[in-house]
């Protein structure tokens, strides 16, 4: 097993550096969930860092609120499995906070390989707003119906992304820092 220096180590050398340039709060992490990347977007509404969360593997898992962790593990569940994107909605203690805010969180597999170290891309918004101006029926139907045209064209916006680290993961393409920032920031935001 490896000491956490070790692990952070091996982290930073896989950073991929087009992380930081996105400006919403986004997360790599492995497939079981037992390393991310965190970007400081993530790192600022959460509170938490890397380092948090490797000295603490379920550490993530215990700052969502207790009704809401089977959903969680449900969605996460479905997208190791047959899910290209899934959609989680669930209360989250960010770091020093004892109220929680509500985060809606799309996963999306970038590589199903288990000898990659970064095999889910997360982003993820804080919708706390609106899960206190509707009743929980109403949430669930216009929060879905709101943000399907945000979701869709984020989902988008990571497909190019996914879909140039794959044909470089097969050689199809060279990629290297560079490319992949330029890349990144002909996404329009």
């Amino acid at each position: 097993m490896r000491n956490s220096a070790d692990q952070i180590s091996m982290i930073d050398k896989a950073n991929p550096m087009w992380l930081e340039e996105l400006p919403c709060p986004v997360a790599l992490s492995s497939r079981d969930r037992s390393y991310y990347l965190l970007n400081s977007a993530a790192r600022g509404l959460f509170g938490f860092s890397e380092e948090d969360l490797l000295t603490r593997p379920s550490l993530w898992a215990e700052q969502i609120h207790a009704d809401d962790r089977e959903n969680f593990f449900k969605s996460q569940q479905e997208l190791a499995i047959r899910e290209n994107v899934v959609r989680c909605d669930y209360r989250f203690f960010p770091k020093g906070v004892t109220e929680p805010i509500w985060i809606r969180e799309v996963s999306v597999i970038a590589n199903r390989q288990p000898s990659i170290l970064w095999n889910v891309i997360s982003s993820f918004t804080e919708i706390s707003d609106l899960q206190t101006r509707h009743s929980s029926t109403e949430r669930a139907t216009k929060s879905t119906d709101i943000h399907k045209p945000l979701f869709h064209d984020l989902q988008n916006r990571l497909q190019v992304v996914v879909m140039t680290l794959e044909l470089a993961n097969r050689g199809l393409v060279e990629m290297d820092s560079d490319r992949l920032l330029k890349i990144v920031h002909s996404i329009k935001y």
